[in-house]
């Protein structure tokens, strides 16, 4: 559904890694081409529903998800990931009908480096994040 909370924070992370690092941000599998550049995807989604002030009720919804950090040099790729870190750490506001309550930055690490067929030398270094981030609609 357009609209959908998924889309909403989908959306909103895209934008978030793009303007940190400076490059391309894609969910899942993005276009090929070369680094830099960062591919994102959910791996876990869970729902709370808490009670307002007024009688209501919220739900506060928290994803994990994995960014992986794609540059043409191993110093590059770090530099990148750390820029993420550093606008992603502890971030809460609201963009849209989306309110961001909290995100973490629950691990950083070296992944595999990404080598063309026949080649020596890797084609992209990669940093992968794990992130967990809690919102509302």
């Amino acid at each position: 559904m357009p609209g959908s909370g998924d889309t909403l924070i989908q959306t909103w992370l895209r934008e978030t890694l793009e303007e940190a690092a400076g490059c391309d941000a894609w969910p899942l599998l993005g276009p090929a081409g070369d680094p830099p550049y960062l591919m994102f995807s959910q791996a876990a989604q869970t729902d709370a529903d808490t009670a307002t002030l007024d009688g209501g009720a919220e739900t506060l919804t928290t994803g994990t998800f994995t960014v992986e950090v794609y540059g043409e040099t191993y110093t590059q790729a770090h530099e990148l990931a750390l820029a993420c870190r550093q606008a992603m750490r502890h971030f809460a506001g609201s963009s849209g009908d989306l309110t961001i309550q909290n995100v973490l930055v629950v691990d950083s690490k070296d992944s595999d480096p990404v080598f063309e067929e026949g080649q020596n030398k890797p084609f992209a270094y990669v940093v992968e994040l794990t992130l967990s981030v809690s919102w509302m609609e």
